[in-house]
């Protein structure tokens, strides 16, 4: 069964809702973040997410930035997930091409729609 997650624009940037924990968030995709999840310091507190170590994050600017990683869960194509959650300083959930993995995202902008096929 071929399954897809739609999404528009938000703000001029690809974006889907998706489940993380036991919230909804709306989530940019970022294709130059290799890593899975990216979220905010207050998100993860208010989720409670437990932290797993530290690791490198390389910012759009080209400064690497060390940062502390979290475990957390995300519903991705009608199953539960871990993924590492990667804390940054913006204030926005990004989705990394980790995530993406194995999948295939297209993207009309002239459409206003995101797709993100199994």
């Amino acid at each position: 069964m071929n399954m897809e997650i739609i999404g528009n624009f938000q703000y001029g940037l690809p974006s889907i809702r998706i489940r993380l924990e036991k919230t909804e968030q709306q989530a940019v995709i970022d294709t130059g973040f290799n890593g899975e999840l990216a979220l905010p310091h207050k998100t993860i507190q208010s989720l409670g997410l437990q932290s797993i170590g530290y690791s490198d994050y390389l910012s759009a600017d080209g400064e690497t930035i060390k940062t502390e990683s979290f475990a957390g869960t995300v519903l991705w194509f009608g199953e539960t997930i871990e993924v590492t959650v990667t804390a940054i300083k913006a204030e926005v959930t990004l989705i990394g091409i980790s995530l993406l993995f194995e999948h295939e995202l297209t993207v009309k902008g002239s459409e206003n729609k995101v797709i993100i096929r199994q």
